[in-house]
């Protein structure tokens, strides 16, 4: 399996990128390797993460938590799609689109 990110978690990303670094650039892209990383664990278990129902989105999708981060993905025969990645506390129930 291999990781797909859509064009709104690569912003999705970088607006996270854009907010830590106010207080630090380096930290920034840290934290962000960081996500990276663990999204990368979804290639050997796509599982990781629960069905989106379970968060009130009523999809086929799944959620993975990293840290205050919740991750929205597919899974597709060889590929994870990564299609949202938000922020906790976000109202994501409104911002998750099949696309």
């Amino acid at each position: 399996m291999h990781i797909r990110y859509t064009e709104q978690s690569l912003a999705d990303l970088d607006a996270i990128i854009d907010y830590i670094a106010k207080d630090s650039l380096h930290n920034a892209i840290s934290y962000i390797d960081k996500v990276k990383s663990k999204i990368e664990l979804l290639q050997y278990s796509p599982d990781l993460g629960i069905e989106c129902k379970h968060k009130g989105i009523q999809r086929n999708c799944r959620v993975y938590i990293i840290d205050a981060y919740v991750v929205f993905y597919t899974r597709e025969i060889d590929t994870i799609s990564i299609k949202r990645i938000l922020h906790g506390s976000a109202d994501y129930t409104n911002k998750f689109d099949d696309r």
